[in-house]
Parts: C-alpha cells; sequence; structure tokens
C-alpha cells in the first residue's frame, strides 16, 4: 500500500525536532519520554529506564 498524506497534512506548517518535543514536555509538563537504548545514557542509567518501563507498563514485547 503506498503511503497518502491526508488533507491535515498540508496544515502542518513544520516539522518539530522530536528532542524539542521530549524537552518541552519535560519543562512544561514534568513529562519524560526516554528510550532504554539512548546511547547517551549508562548501562545502569538505561537498565534503570527498563525496570521502570517493566514495572510501570510489563514486559516489553519484541518482533
Amino acid at each position: 500500500m503506498a503511503y497518502q498524506p491526508t488533507p491535515l497534512a498540508r496544515m502542518q506548517t513544520s516539522k518539530e525536532d522530536p528532542e524539542d518535543t521530549k524537552r518541552q514536555g519535560w519543562q512544561r509538563h514534568g513529562i519524560l519520554v526516554v528510550s532504554p537504548e539512548d546511547i547517551r545514557l549508562d548501562w545502569m542509567q538505561r537498565e534503570f529506564i527498563k525496570q521502570i518501563g517493566e514495572q510501570l507498563y510489563g514486559t516489553q514485547q519484541r518482533g
């Protein structure tokens, strides 16, 4: 199936950087969006994020 843009796509004036969206979510609303594979984190930090995710939402589905 080929990609077909919706009429709403024309209303979007610019593409927002995902990192800017994450930053604004944290700064404005206290919402943290982080991947356990983010290379900016060390191994211990990534494991901690993974454990929090599993505690709150269950085991991540792979595949």
